[in-house]
C-alpha cells in the first residue's frame, strides 16, 4: 500500500493499492487514521471507496514515503 499526496491540495492523500492497481477516493489523513482499528490487529479497506487507476490523474497526485511507528496507548 502506498500513500500519494495531492500536488494541487495539500491535505488531501488517497491509498494506491499498485497490486491491485485501485486507489482510495481523497481523504483527509486523519480519515486514513480513523480506519485502523484501536486494537491494531485490523483494518477494514471497505471504509472507502476505491476505484481503478485509470480512473484517476497520477500527475495530480506524488507519491510519499510514511515511517509508522509502533505506538503504545496506556490507559
Amino acid at each position: 500500500m502506498k500513500l500519494l499526496e495531492a500536488v494541487k491540495q495539500p491535505g488531501l492523500y488517497r491509498l494506491w493499492n499498485s497490486r491491485g492497481k485501485e486507489v482510495t477516493e481523497a481523504l483527509f489523513f486523519n480519515e486514513i487514521l480513523k480506519s485502523i482499528v484501536d486494537d491494531g490487529n485490523d483494518w477494514d479497506p471497505g471504509t472507502f471507496n476505491w476505484y481503478l487507476e485509470d480512473e484517476i490523474n497520477f500527475a495530480d497526485w506524488q507519491k510519499i514515503e510514511v515511517e509508522v511507528l509502533p505506538i503504545v496507548i496506556v490507559k
